[in-house]
């Protein structure tokens, strides 16, 4: 079972007495590869309209009820479910420290009925905290911040949200948001053979000279 499925499962028992209230909620939030997948495999999902946008973050309005919720849960298969949907209504508390993206607690959202009993299960804890971990392998720092905020910007929205310590704080080591192309790669290496080559016609020219000294 890996982080997607057991968070999922961990939800189970909360979620099958709610009848889906986050599936109502009006909005979720989706990144532009998310959002690119979601476009490509499902075509009601080109009807969504984008309710805010910050940076790399779309804010989807699904109104009264999500167009992948088929009255028994989300017809998503698990891989293609946005991040925002997996995760709420947990969101990371992101810390700036020397330059390094630390996650140290969690804030959960009281929207969610549930809210009180999940800030006191530990399993669901530790399940939410691999779930990020794994997550952050993932997605861009730029598309975390994009979404989260540093500092606890972002989580002023929820004036009485419930923040949870994590039993370990970590450090998001993050994927670099410009990754050098396979074209920036290739004239790199030729510029390498190129100076591997001018040294040489430097030695085939000088070394003669030396010889005859």
């Amino acid at each position: 079972m890996d982080h997607k499925e057991d968070i999922v499962v961990q939800f189970a028992k909360y979620c099958s007495q709610c009848d889906g209230q986050c599936c109502k909620r009006g909005v979720f939030t989706v990144f532009g590869k998310e959002a690119e997948v979601l476009a490509r495999e499902y075509g009601e999902f080109k009807t969504c309209d984008v309710f805010d946008q910050r940076g790399t973050a779309k804010d989807m309005y699904i109104g009264s009820k999500c167009i992948f919720n088929n009255g028994k849960g989300c017809k998503l298969p698990m891989n293609l479910r946005p991040t925002d949907c997996l995760s709420f209504p947990f969101y990371p508390k992101l810390t700036e420290i020397n330059g390094e993206l630390q996650i140290d607690s969690f804030v959960i959202q009281n929207e969610c009925p549930f809210s009180k009993e999940i800030a006191n299960d530990k399993q669901f804890l530790e399940a939410m905290q691999q779930l990020w971990e794994a997550t952050a392998k993932e997605l861009t720092a730029q598309e975390i911040i994009d979404w989260i905020g540093i500092n606890g910007s972002w989580h002023d929205w929820y004036d009485n949200a419930i923040e949870v310590k994590c039993d370990r704080p970590f450090n998001l080591k993050l994927k670099d948001d410009k990754p050098k192309s396979n074209v920036k790669k290739l004239f790199t290496f030729l510029g390498f053979i190129g100076l591997l080559k001018s040294i040489l016609v430097f030695a085939m020219a000088v070394l003669p000279s030396i010889a005859n000294a």
